[in-house]
């Protein structure tokens, strides 16, 4: 954790997994810190990665002077493209599952640096590994350090070293080059959840997806523990922007608010959680709303929450109230009937309301 942070020293040695890419249990969840203390070209490990997924990084380094300098690296399973940076010419696109975040400390200045950064290609959206390169922040944008990919003993690819130096320190994320076909899994683009009458409407649209299974709509009603609903079929693999949706129907909870997350599953099993909308519908809303006359009564027919408190006023054309009722919904939709028998013809008004809600119509009554 950021409190209790694994700190090495300069002389302190981590050995690397036998098989690369590293065990998936076998690493870090959080910051960690390696200590370089010589002008000698090192290569500083870090064992990292979040959730149960492993996404271990190595600094290649050579300081100006001996002088003792810490750096700091972990890994954000949040994506690089919701950063906001502007990309370069050459880079169509950063992860959008996740970026590692590399900090230098007080110390040395750098003569030279690059990184290795290991991925599994399933989960990370890997498929033209020759168009793969290394992004980093700088700070605020993007810039292109190139890339060489790194291969394990049978020639598959689990890594990218960068290959232009760099002495300064920020965010580095998988990139996909130009004419690179590389989507670096879904990248949402939006999720919006909206009041749809009685129910609400969740909304989300992708500009690229990678092995990606389907969906998992997920609700909570405290923002904390969330319970699965629904589940969308993905689309696979795609770089076309998809548009998805889904109703949670009868959603409304007195009024409270709801929060709503997606939890995207691939082929292989492996997920990651979107960020989280928060929706509140009003409990008084009135769905339909018409009215009947005859020369002695006004019939109102209406829908709405059952259990609600609603007005039906009835008002002269002066405003004056000729008729008030009070009526508590026992079904959701409703016929109530005003006498007019008495009343003279004219323009009135009639409002329903309640609480937090209003709806008006003018009727005339003829005799």
């Amino acid at each position: 954790d950021a409190v209790n942070i694994l700190t090495l020293g300069a002389n302190a040695t981590v050995v690397a997994p036998s098989s690369r890419p590293a065990s998936d249990s076998t690493f870090v969840r959080g910051p960690m810190i390696n200590t370089v203390a010589t002008t000698l070209a090192v290569t500083k490990y870090f064992p990292v990665g979040k959730d149960n997924v492993s996404h271990y990084a190595e600094l290649n380094i050579t300081h100006a002077a001996a002088t003792s300098t810490k750096y700091t690296c972990e890994y954000i399973n949040s994506s690089a493209s919701a950063l906001g940076w502007s990309l370069p010419g050459t880079i169509e696109r950063v992860s959008n599952i996740g970026n590692w975040n590399i900090n230098k400390g007080a110390g040395a200045n750098v003569a030279s640096a690059s990184v290795n950064l290991y991925f599994l290609d399933t989960y990370d959206g890997i498929t033209n590994p020759p168009f793969l390169k290394v992004a980093k922040g700088d700070p605020n944008s993007w810039i292109d350090i190139g890339g060489t990919i790194i291969t394990d003993g049978g020639g598959f690819p689990i890594g990218i070293t960068s290959t232009v130096n760099f002495t300064t320190f920020s965010r580095f994320s998988l990139a996909n080059g130009l004419g690179g076909t590389n989507p670096l899994p879904i990248n949402l683009l939006s999720l919006t959840a909206t009041c749809n009458s009685r129910n609400v409407l969740i909304k989300w649209v992708t500009a690229s997806e990678t092995n990606n299974n389907y969906f998992t709509i997920e609700k909570s009603y405290d923002g904390n523990v969330f319970i699965p609903i629904s589940t969308v079929d993905g689309a696979g693999t795609t770089t076309q922007t998809t548009l998805y949706s889904l109703t949670d129907e009868n959603a409304f909870d007195k009024g409270n608010i709801l929060y709503y997350r997606l939890k995207q599953t691939d082929y292989d099993g492996k997920s990651s959680t979107s960020e989280v909308v928060a929706v509140q519908c009003s409990q008084n809303v009135i769905d339909y709303f018409r009215v009947g006359t005859s020369a002695s009564e006004i019939i109102v027919y209406f829908s709405g929450n059952e259990g609600t408190n609603y007005n039906i006023s009835l008002f002269d054309n002066l405003g004056r109230i000729v008729s008030n009722n009070v009526l508590n919904l026992t079904a959701p939709n409703i016929e109530f009937p005003i006498n007019i028998s008495s009343f003279p013809q004219g323009t009135y008004n009639l409002v329903v309301s309640s609480d937090s809600y209003i709806k008006s119509k003018q009727i005339i009554i003829l005799k």
